[in-house]
């Protein structure tokens, strides 16, 4: 791998390569729709963020940020943190079907193996802002106004679980306009949806309410062998409810609401090279149910000088899942026993209850807009509580089985700010630091069926702590108003702390408590807008540098699961645009390269891992294209809008596990759709994932030549109506 000179060297090159492209007298922001002016052309609506917890233009942003809207791209309700990567650059999600165990990387910044407890993750998920826990962040996707996906460590501003970045969700506030719109959506697989919102005024100038709600289903599309149906159903609500009160000019307060309910049976893994592939061998079929409920309120005072905001939380998540342990493809490939050896339900069998609850305070006082100085000071307060009870039946191993009752509680609390200042002609700083403590307490029983060599019982106590010091530093230099490059260091931090299920407790072993990691990164961009606002390019140039990431590891020697901290660095860049074509077609896309390898690694390492492999889950390139195009037609009394987007996505092949055991395969995503739209009325067929590729999502090794992965859904071809009025 390059040394950091050559790093350096790059970096420079590509600032270099940047600034000759700057025309002279380049034009002001583009502020104007995407809609035809009387006498001018078409351009790119401007790009608003919340990536610095107020509302400014992403071209002043020192951070590399991609924002997805729902109506620019396709996003999925049964796989919707997945369908945001695959429009994102240098952004992988790792998804096994299990909502529970989604989990991604940013620039190769993520968990290694699988989230290990609540707040076990590299990725934050932020809804409006505030961070979710991790077993209940991947929520639906419903009555969002963008997603913002902001890349590099986020601690400052984000907190806990940022290190490689954060994905906010920004919801749609509720208005005082009158606004109600139903669409439904029916396809293949016994595919369905309906989504319906309500919005308008409740108390005129004073309080106004919005409603959303969503019902979706999918018959599945993975053969059951083993039962003859269809793996992969599901069935899911929910709703979102916001309230919006204006009691006078200067306060504002927004009492926001979720419900989910998800269920699905979707299997883990499958095995890979059957000739069955995409098939299931389990008995019973796994099942798991989770039901979400967030509510939050925020509330701004302006006191003519200071902005203070407040933001109270609340977040419980509760799931129940039961799954069979011994698929008969995987197993009788491992085993050599035919398939229907491992047929018979119940025989190995995992059953779990998960319930958590989490409170969450932040209160922020900041500088005003129209202030030369924006700064941010702020605490945080946030506390879990977890509750895992779990009872396994396994023949086939002498370990999973037994009873399991474990208690996790977290405390964490932070103070932090950040400020932005002009420092001379165009160039500009900004700074920002967060002090932070992590207090993690476990409680745990084991009660085993009594199997030999496992210990009939166990009880454990642990406490974990954890104080830290992150921030960072850019410089901005404003060539003109639509053409900044900057320059950012950024210090970030995941916590550490126990595991939700001690893999060592069947020998009467308590669990070591994994470090903390710590990284820096740096960064070098420009954010440039030509042509009058018709053409927006991002670019990016990226360094991180990470210590001590947790994994859990086997050790055959020890016949014990152990906490493996392990180094490694990330390098590469994103590149991203979008162009206003004229005759209504706009072109957006994004190219991103990673380059993530293990560093200081020692010889024979129980993980696995050697010095110079791949990262796993990690693929160098990734890409997204899309090609919209909206086209007034005249009929006879109407004037409708032809509409059509085509999307293709890629992803590069990437090491399935720390050992770079095998590689999951690169693959192709295609999307399109194509309608008409009449004044309140639209209609449209679509096409999701059209070449109905199969691709692997995530992988493990069984045993020698047993390698299963996860898989994405196949293709679903469909129509859609909807209505506004």
């Amino acid at each position: 791998m390059p040394s950091s000179r050559t790093f350096a060297h790059a970096l420079c090159i590509l600032c270099v390569g940047v600034l000759p492209a700057v025309p002279a007298g380049a034009q002001e922001h583009a502020t104007s729709p995407d809609t035809q002016a009387e006498s001018g052309p078409l351009v790119l609506s401007p790009v608003k963020v919340t990536a610095r917890k107020r509302e400014e233009l992403l071209i002043d942003v020192p951070i590399a940020a991609t924002v997805v809207r729902p109506g620019n791209t396709t996003l999925s309700s049964f796989d919707s943190a997945g369908s945001i990567s695959r429009a994102v650059p240098n952004f992988t999600i790792n998804d096994s079907g299990n909502t529970r165990l989604t989990f991604g990387s940013i620039r190769g910044v993520g968990i290694l193996t699988q989230p290990l407890s609540p707040v076990d993750t590299a990725v934050g998920w932020a809804i409006d802002g505030t961070v979710q826990p991790t077993f209940g962040s991947n929520s639906q996707l419903l009555d969002m106004e963008r997603i913002e996906v902001l890349r590099g460590p986020q601690n400052t501003l984000f907190g806990r679980g940022t290190q490689g970045g954060a994905v906010n969700l920004v919801t749609r506030r509720p208005s005082f306009d009158r606004e109600f719109a139903l669409a439904s959506e029916i396809g293949e697989s016994e595919y369905r949806q309906v989504d319906a919102v309500a919005n308008g005024a409740l108390l005129p100038g004073l309080a106004a309410g919005r409603l959303a709600v969503r019902y979706s289903s999918y018959g599945g599309d993975i053969e059951n062998i083993s039962t003859g149906g269809q793996d992969g159903e599901t069935d899911l609500g929910a709703a979102r409810a916001s309230l919006l009160l204006t009691p006078n000019q200067r306060t504002t307060a927004i009492l926001r609401g979720y419900y989910e309910d998800d269920r699905r049976d979707t299997p883990a893994f499958l095995l890979r090279d059957s000739s069955d592939f995409p098939g299931s061998a389990i008995t019973p079929e796994n099942r798991l149910d989770r039901r979400l409920v967030n509510a939050s309120l925020e509330i701004e005072h302006d006191f003519d000088k200071v902005l203070l905001t407040s933001v109270s939380s609340f977040h419980s998540n509760k799931q129940e899942f039961t799954s069979d342990l011994s698929d008969g493809l995987i197993f009788g490939a491992l085993t050599g026993l035919p398939t229907s050896a491992f047929d018979t339900p119940g025989q190995s069998e995992r059953r779990a209850e998960i319930s958590e609850t989490a409170f969450q305070q932040e209160l922020r006082l900041s500088s005003l807009g129209s202030s030369d100085v924006q700064w941010l000071v702020g605490g945080n307060l946030y506390y879990s509580d977890l509750e895992l009870d779990g009872n396994d039946r396994d023949p086939l191993s002498p370990f999973n089985n037994g009873l399991v009752d474990t208690s996790i509680d977290t405390l964490s609390y932070a103070a932090f700010g950040e400020a932005g200042f002009p420092l001379f002609g165009p160039l500009s700083g900004t700074v920002g630091l967060r002090v932070g403590r992590d207090e993690q307490d476990l409680e745990s029983l084991f009660i085993s069926r009594g199997n030999p060599g496992i210990v009939p019982r166990f009880a454990e106590e642990g406490r974990f702590e954890d104080t830290y010091v992150v921030g960072g530093a850019s410089l901005t230099y404003s060539i003109s108003p639509s053409h900044n490059v900057y320059t950012s260091v950024r210090r970030g931090h995941t916590t550490g702390g126990f595991a939700t299920l001690n893999r060592n407790q069947f020998f009467g072993q308590p669990q070591d408590a994994r470090p903390a990691s710590e990284s820096w990164t740096y960064e070098v961009g420009a954010k440039l807008e030509f042509w009058d606002g018709r053409l927006r390019l991002d670019g990016a140039a990226f360094f991180n540098d990470i210590e001590d990431a947790a994994l859990i590891s086997f050790d055959p020697g020890q016949s014990l699961s152990v906490p493996v901290p392990l180094n490694y660095e990330s390098y590469g860049f994103e590149l991203e645009g979008a162009a206003q074509l004229g005759a209504g077609f706009t072109l957006r896309g994004g190219v991103g390269f990673t380059e993530a390898e293990f560093v200081d690694v020692e010889e024979g390492d129980i993980s696995g891992a050697r010095d110079g492999e791949q990262v796993p889950n990690v693929p160098r390139w990734t890409t997204s294209l899309s090609l919209e195009n909206s086209t007034p037609v005249s009929l006879v009394g109407e004037d409708p809008e032809v509409l059509g987007r085509f999307e293709w996505q890629y992803s590069g092949e990437r090491a399935a596990d720390v050992s770079n055991s095998f590689t999951l395969d690169s693959y192709h995503v295609l999307n399109a759709q194509v309608g008409v739209a009449f004044d309140g009325v639209s209609f449209y067929g679509f096409a999701r994932n059209l070449t109905d590729e199969r691709f692997e999502t995530l992988g493990v090794r069984f045993g020698p030549e047993v390698e299963a992965v996860s898989v994405g859904r196949g293709r679903v071809l469909g129509i859609s109506a909807s209505l506004r009025f």
